[in-house]
């Protein structure tokens, strides 16, 4: 009528996997993290700058153009966000 289910093989006929190569677990990275920080080419973590969302008509454009960098976080900020994003 349908398909069979197959067995599956004795554990002595199976292919020898080799477990010290094969990672037990993986790390999820925190995806409120990923949006928020970024990792730069040397290495430093960056957030974007606050104020940025409202009022802009009424802001300097210096200030404006300021707020559009990106900027590094202090150094213990940047452990708890390596600590999120493990793969980054």
């Amino acid at each position: 009528m349908g398909t069979a289910l197959k067995p599956l093989p004795a554990a002595s006929q199976r292919p020898e996997e080799n477990e010290s190569s094969m990672a037990k677990y993986k790390m999820k990275t925190h995806s409120g993290a990923k949006g928020r920080f970024y990792i730069s080419g040397s290495g430093k973590v960056l957030r974007r700058k606050i104020n940025i969302n409202n009022f802009r008509r009424k802001k300097r454009g210096e200030t404006l153009r300021l707020i559009s960098r990106k900027m590094a976080v202090s150094p213990g900020t940047a452990r708890r966000v390596r600590r999120l994003m493990p793969y980054s």
